[in-house]
């Protein structure tokens, strides 16, 4: 319902940028990133303005989505430098350069976020998949109720194969 109202509210208002913004963010809330992407895009490239880092990392994080892996790294390298105490931040970065296989500075940045963020129990299950990858291991074995089961990993299934390259089954 809200999407709805901010969308008439653009045709009484259609250069009112925190209607623009707003719009985008919902459009990311229904996870719809391709309107997400032209909102927040358009507003940046004819409109000039600032967004508050969060609107960065919904653009990023539309466009990861999207497959434009290299231009959602542009975005998020610049908010780590910007925000270099945001944990968030960092997670992201990390796991868009898993997406673009950049082993070697995925698994600089995951250290770097280790020590930076200690109690952050995100990064130690991404270093053990990125040290997986960059070994060039392409099979995981495990038991599921005494069966043994190997599995391909692809670099592609982040949330799955790290479950399981940590241990766990997921």
């Amino acid at each position: 319902q809200a999407l709805d109202i901010f969308l008439k509210l653009e045709k009484e208002t259609p250069k009112c940028p925190n209607t623009l913004f707003t719009i985008g963010e919902l459009f990311f809330k229904k996870d719809d990133y391709e309107n997400t992407n032209n909102y927040l895009s358009n507003l940046l490239s004819n409109f000039k303005i600032k967004f508050p880092p969060h609107g960065y990392f919904i653009l990023a994080t539309s466009i990861r989505i999207l497959g434009k892996n290299q231009d959602a790294e542009n975005i998020l390298k610049s908010l780590c430098k910007s925000n270099p105490n945001s944990a968030d931040y960092f997670n992201q970065r990390i796991i868009n350069l898993t997406y673009l296989k950049e082993w070697n500075k995925s698994l600089f940045l995951v250290q770097q976020a280790i020590k930076q963020f200690p109690n952050d129990n995100r990064f130690l299950p991404l270093k053990n998949y990125i040290d997986f990858f960059q070994q060039e291991k392409n099979t995981v074995t495990f038991q599921v109720e005494g069966t043994p089961i190997k599995m391909i990993m692809t670099g592609k299934l982040l949330d799955i194969e790290a479950t399981l390259i940590n241990g766990s089954f997921f």
